[in-house]
């Protein structure tokens, strides 16, 4: 009787298993998993993320055969998939990317100053996530009141959301501003920089030496949210719309991010949708302001040479 229910269990897992393309998203050159990289599917339409270990799953009955796989991560070459090639568990491997990017360096100083940016934030506002299946990126233009250049060398983000199911990592990035189409311009990420958010309110990370450069001027700053393997997978066991609707309206299974009013319009915040390229513009709020990302920043700035 027992080796028949082994038998019925381990039946009931391939079962299962055949219902998703498993994957592995892997370094070329170190050979060691590429975490939260960005799996495109379903004629472009949808996405997912690869989880700490690299790994991926996607529903069979949404992918057509004829449909292609789009795997993309900051500092790598794109790469592109037929599903009909694809093989269950299989390694897929990501090329570094030759970046035309190159670092800012402030030159060499005895004395820097820490300077803390956007520190009055003023009223918040709860803004909610979107469910699964979209990569949302929230971005907008950040002042520098200290008026020198330097280096971001801690971030801060409001959460409003304090007993999420799911921990979601926040993926960084940073953009130029367009002054004349009062706009985010080029993309400057060339760091995949993830945070951990830990707790509702305001969430502080240390930022590595020299990777955010911050003008005299402004930057503009992205937050992306990533959602993880296990979200997925609970709401792939979801049958119905009612069903769905009802898990993504309990908060627990969403996160929440603090906006902040502003009301000059070239601070308002602007939105990516995912593979969109020209950001949209959030509307107007109450008539009289726009709303953005809380973030807070200090940055380290020389003041002696």
């Amino acid at each position: 009787m027992r080796k028949i229910l082994f038998l019925f269990i381990f039946f009931l897992a391939k079962q299962a298993n055949a219902q998703n393309l498993t994957g592995f998203v892997m370094d070329e050159v170190q050979k060691k998993p590429v975490p939260y990289a960005i799996v495109i599917y379903s004629n472009q339409q949808k996405i997912i993320y690869t989880d700490s270990s690299g790994f991926f799953s996607l529903p069979k009955d949404s992918i057509s055969v004829d449909d292609t796989i789009f795997i993309k991560n900051i500092g790598y070459q794109t790469l592109i998939i037929p599903v009909k090639t694809i093989r269950d568990a299989a390694q897929y491997y990501l090329a570094i990317e030759e970046h035309t990017l190159r670092p800012v360096f402030i030159s060499a100083c005895k004395k820097t100053k820490s300077f803390d940016l956007n520190k009055r934030v003023g009223a918040i506002k709860q803004y909610i996530g979107p469910g699964p299946e979209y990569k949302l990126i929230i971005l907008a233009k950040y002042d520098n009141n200290s008026g020198k250049p330097g280096y971001i060398h801690s971030f801060s983000i409001y959460l409003d959301e304090p007993d999420n199911a799911h921990s979601l990592p926040l993926r960084l990035r940073w953009y130029d501003y367009d002054v004349i189409n009062q706009r985010p311009g080029k993309e400057l990420t060339d760091t995949s920089l993830i945070v951990h958010p830990y707790k509702k309110g305001w969430n502080t990370f240390d930022i590595p030496d020299n990777t955010i450069f911050f003008p005299a001027q402004h930057l503009v700053l992205g937050v992306e949210f990533i959602y993880s393997q296990e979200y997925h997978k609970e709401y792939a066991l979801l049958k119905t719309s009612t069903e769905k609707l009802n898990w993504l309206n309990n908060m627990k299974n969403r996160w929440a991010l603090g906006m902040q009013y502003v009301r000059d319009n070239t601070d308002g915040g602007f939105y990516l949708v995912n593979n969109e390229t020209i950001p949209k513009p959030y509307g107007l709020r109450f008539e009289r302001f726009y709303i953005r990302p809380a973030l807070r920043f200090s940055i380290n700035v020389c003041v002696e040479k």
